[in-house]
């Protein structure tokens, strides 16, 4: 049973621990300069105000249907009516950046684990073509979004049509940059959920860790659940993809929830400390 594990060398593991920790203020400084250089588009603000609004943000997200209600929190220090479609808009154009980082990583990181069972040289030169492909159409969607979402601006609702306004503005080099955020902080909490892997145990290489880590994310980002049940759906998926390079289950879990507890519950507590000091229902 996971409850069985030896606990007696995680000590001598400190260090793996100590990373983790120490990227986690990174992880979220790296969203909030994404988020800002978005915002500052047409609304010039600060490293500390994006950083408020996005622990805000985690804060409603841990309550919606995938984290959805990021979009309310981030928008709570935006004063005037027409700052909030430019905070949706680019709360959407952060969070399609990440995904779009994260199903380009998750391709490869499957395409890599395929490969170790696959011996036959076609068909990983297929499955190599197959990755280019998928890549490639995720890259160029992303960066025509905002050409493309000009075929809504029909719609009668006035915040979408601001909303598509406000994506028109950001040209390739903005989107580019904020490419480049999404995959540094990727980087970084894919870097402290090995970390924590290898802290509570974990015996394999840290290249194949990286691909399970992948994998999970992956596969978690597609299920529609809140933030604060999430965790059980990625404890599920993590037992189901880790389980067969051999991990503990002890392993798995242990580095599972305690991922959740720094990445997630820690700055939602930061960010209800944030709500508590201003109106928490600004929009008419």
């Amino acid at each position: 049973m996971w409850f069985n594990h030896d606990h007696s060398q995680l000590g001598e593991r400190w260090y793996f621990l100590l990373l983790m920790i120490i990227l986690a203020p990174i992880n979220w400084l790296l969203e909030a300069k994404k988020w800002k250089l978005l915002i500052n588009i047409q609304v010039p603000i600060n490293l500390k105000q994006a950083l408020q609004s996005i622990l805000m943000g985690i804060t409603f997200g841990l309550i919606s249907p995938q984290r959805v209600g990021e979009y309310y929190g981030r928008l709570l220090l935006m004063k005037k009516a027409e700052t909030r479609s430019l905070s949706v808009a680019s709360t959407l154009m952060s969070s399609i950046s990440q995904n779009l980082v994260t199903f380009v990583f998750g391709f490869v990181a499957i395409s890599y684990s395929l490969d170790r069972f696959l011996e036959l040289s076609e068909v990983e030169h297929i499955q190599t073509i197959w990755l280019f492909l998928i890549i490639l159409f995720f890259l160029l969607l992303y960066f025509t979004l905002p050409f493309w979402v000009q075929v809504f601006k029909k719609i009668k609702i006035s915040l979408i049509r601001k909303t598509i306004d406000s994506i028109a503005l950001w040209n390739f080099q903005i989107q580019l940059a904020v490419l480049v955020y999404a995959c540094l902080r990727y980087f970084c909490y894919g870097i402290q959920y090995v970390c924590l892997l290898h802290f509570f145990g974990a015996d394999i290489s840290f290249h194949l860790s990286a691909a399970g880590v992948s994998i999970i994310y992956l596969v978690q980002s597609g299920i529609p659940l809140p933030g604060g049940l999430a965790v059980l759906a990625r404890s599920s998926v993590a037992l189901l993809v880790l389980g067969n390079f051999e991990l503990s289950e002890w392993t798995i879990l242990a580095s599972t929830w305690t991922l959740w507890v720094i990445n997630l519950i820690l700055p939602a507590f930061f960010g209800l400390v944030f709500i508590r000091k201003i109106n928490l229902f600004p929009i008419k």
